[in-house]
């Protein structure tokens, strides 16, 4: 699977976007790491998931450092585009 995830803007300041975080996808029943953001400036976050495993059946967001002004994660979607 070759994909790219991205995390769109978030309304307002800089300072409350998402600045550490992971994606992990579920394959035969096991959550896994598929990629991770740390010290995220990007806005809309992109991470390339080009070495993610086959047969994803879910994909979920791990925040590790949410926003460092409230100390909250605000994500308004995650899309995930690829092809297998």
């Amino acid at each position: 699977m070759r994909a790219t995830s991205t995390i769109p803007p978030t309304a307002g300041s800089d300072a409350l976007g998402v600045q550490a975080f992971r994606v992990e996808v579920l394959v035969d029943g096991v959550w896994q790491s598929a990629g991770t953001v740390g010290q995220n400036s990007a806005n809309p976050a992109r991470l390339d998931l080009s070495g993610a495993p086959r047969g994803i059946q879910q994909a979920r967001l791990v925040f590790t450092q949410p926003s460092p002004t409230d100390n909250l994660a605000r994500v308004i979607e995650m899309e995930i585009y690829g092809w297998r």
